[in-house]
C-alpha cells in the first residue's frame, strides 16, 4: 500500500478497503471490516498534524457571540459530569477557548490546547492550567484528575489508542472519560458522505461510530456507562460556515460572509440531527 496503512489503527485488523464513498481527491479513506472505524489511510505525521492546526483560521469558536450559544451544550454536559462524578480535577484536551471549563467553576480545571491563539484565549482564563501543546508533552503524575473531556478533539488524533491509554493512566481509580464525535453510521452522515460538515480531513483524520467507539474504549481498560446525542443551538450564518468547511472560495461560504454581514445571520437554531454523540465511560 505504500504510504498508507496496512492495517486498522484501532483493532490491528488487516480487513480494510478503501471507502470510495468517503474517499476525496486529497485522501483515501480507509474502512475497517472488523470494528467498522473510518479512518484516513494516508500516514500523517504529528509535525503535519501540528502545521495544519497553526494554520486553522476558523473564527467560529473565538467570536463571542458563538461562545454564548455554545454553552447551551456545555452547560448540560456539566451537568452530566456532575451528576456522574464528584467534584474535582477535571482535564479538558483540546479545549479550544475553554468554554466548558468556564461552565465548571466549582472544579480545578485544566485543559490542553494546540492552537496557540485559542490557547492563550483559554490561559487569560486559567492561566498556567492549560498546556499549549499536546497530550503527548504534557506533563502530569498519573491518576491525577477526576474527569477527563475530548469534545470534538478524538477524531483529530493520528492514533485514538494511545490517546485513550494515557487517558487511563491520568485518571484517577473510579475516573470518569467523556468523548464527543461525529456519528459516521447517523442517518445524516449516511445522506451526506463527503458532504458531512464533519467530514473535514486531514483536521478529523478519524471517524468513529458507536461500534468503533465502543471498541476503542474497552481496548484501553474502560467500562461504558452511557451514551446520549445532545442538542446544540447555533446561528443561522454558523450553518453555513460549517458547510463551507473553512472554504472561502465556496458558494456556502459567500452565504455565510453575507448573513454575517446581516441581522438574519443571527438567527438562532436548535439543532440536534442525532449525528454527534456523546459517550461517558470509567475506568
Amino acid at each position: 500500500m505504500g504510504n498508507t496503512h496496512e492495517s486498522c489503527i484501532l483493532c490491528k485488523s488487516r480487513d480494510i478497503y478503501t471507502s470510495t464513498r468517503y474517499s476525496t481527491k486529497e485522501f483515501s479513506i480507509f474502512r475497517c471490516n472488523g470494528c467498522s472505524l473510518l479512518f484516513v489511510g494516508d500516514k500523517l505525521s504529528d509535525l503535519e498534524l501540528q502545521k495544519n492546526y497553526q494554520q486553522n483560521t476558523d473564527t467560529v469558536y473565538t467570536d463571542p457571540q458563538n461562545i454564548d450559544i455554545y454553552k447551551f451544550t456545555f452547560l448540560e454536559l456539566a451537568s452530566l459530569i456532575s451528576q456522574k462524578a464528584k467534584i474535582g480535577k477535571i482535564l479538558d484536551i483540546g479545549c479550544s477557548t475553554a468554554i466548558l471549563l468556564d461552565c465548571m467553576p466549582s472544579w480545578e480545571c485544566y485543559g490542553i490546547e494546540l492552537n496557540l491563539p485559542t490557547a492563550e484565549i483559554a490561559k487569560a482564563k486559567h492561566g498556567n492550567k492549560i498546556h499549549v501543546g499536546t497530550l503527548e508533552d504534557y506533563k502530569c503524575e498519573q491518576e491525577f484528575f477526576d474527569v477527563i473531556c475530548l469534545h470534538d478533539s478524538l477524531d483529530h488524533m493520528l492514533d485514538p489508542l494511545r490517546v485513550l491509554l494515557k487517558c487511563y493512566e491520568l485518571l484517577k481509580p473510579g475516573g470518569l472519560i467523556v468523548i464527543t464525535v461525529h456519528d459516521i453510521s447517523s442517518l445524516y452522515a449516511k445522506l451526506t458522505g463527503t458532504k458531512n460538515y464533519g467530514f473535514i480531513p486531514p483536521d478529523h483524520t478519524v471517524y468513529f461510530n458507536k461500534e468503533s467507539l465502543s471498541k476503542a474504549l474497552t481496548l484501553t481498560g474502560f467500562e461504558i456507562n452511557e451514551f446520549r446525542y445532545l442538542a446544540t443551538k447555533i446561528f443561522l450564518k454558523t450553518i453555513f460556515n460549517r458547510l463551507s468547511k473553512n472554504n472561502n472560495k465556496s458558494f456556502f461560504y459567500w452565504i455565510y460572509e453575507t448573513l454575517n454581514r446581516s441581522s438574519l445571520g443571527n438567527i438562532i437554531f436548535k439543532k440536534n440531527l442525532y449525528d454527534v454523540v456523546t459517550v461517558f465511560a470509567s475506568k
